[in-house]
């Protein structure tokens, strides 16, 4: 649903009233459900889909969810790194990154799997599971920043927030 629009398109069909946020919403929360078995996400966190009251309507990326590697901080999720030494650890803030998106009006709305410590280019995470190519099963979703690569091909978010050092978003 509304996959083939871009996102300034989809903003501006919210504001007009011609496409329905909260539909789209449903349907994208549905949809995880749906594609778990691709490990796309560590963190899945349907309230973030909800907007804070009075949120701005004409902000750039009003009601946009986007998601984030497991190696940068969103405040109330955990950020792992795909590693169990981490699995407790909560940040106190974001990110800066998080924050930009967040004040262009985006929503945070999960943790996407990663190789653990960025230590490799499959993404095939000991701890989460390998993250599955979504557009060929057979295939590894490859670079340390796979599920957010599975996580936008598969159409669960419309845009996720990687990170590169050897590969890690250009490899998928």
């Amino acid at each position: 649903m509304y996959s083939q629009h871009s996102i300034e398109e989809l903003v501006s069909g919210f504001r007009s009233g011609s496409h329905c946020l909260d539909t789209w919403h449903q349907s994208l929360r549905d949809k995880q459900f749906d594609h778990q078995h691709l490990n796309s996400f560590i963190t899945f966190d349907p309230a973030g889909f909800e907007g804070a009251p009075g949120a701005d309507r004409e902000a750039s990326l009003y009601g946009i969810p986007v998601s984030f590697k497991d190696n940068i901080n969103v405040c109330g999720m955990p950020t792992t790194a795909g590693t169990p030494g981490l699995a407790a650890y909560y940040p106190f803030s974001n990110a800066g990154i998080v924050e930009r998106f967040k004040a262009l009006g985006a929503r945070a709305v999960g943790k996407n799997n990663m190789h653990e410590l960025s230590f490799g280019v499959t993404s095939a995470n000991r701890t989460h599971g390998a993250v599955v190519n979504p557009v060929d099963e057979r295939y590894s979703a490859g670079g340390s920043s796979g599920g957010c690569a599975a996580a936008v091909a598969a159409g669960l978010v419309p845009c996720a927030v990687g990170t590169d050092t050897g590969g890690s978003v250009r490899i998928p």
